[in-house]
């Protein structure tokens, strides 16, 4: 995350690093920062529909 982080940081309207954010976040059991990554993607690429189904996915995985 260190990386991300200086990524995000170097790149902050590169919305890649924002998918690798979440996918990192994700593989670490931490929903709520994959979905915080994705919603930061989708306001630099409104139209991105990986994120937009990602965002979607894990929404519904933390609702009851």
């Amino acid at each position: 995350m260190r990386l991300l982080d200086e990524a995000s940081r170097l790149a902050p309207r590169l919305a890649l690093v924002y998918q690798y954010r979440a996918n990192v976040a994700y593989l670490k059991g931490d929903t709520l920062a994959a979905m915080a990554s994705l919603k930061r993607g989708l306001e630099i690429e409104p139209d991105n529909v990986l994120f937009r189904e990602n965002l979607k996915n894990l929404q519904r995985t933390k609702t009851p």
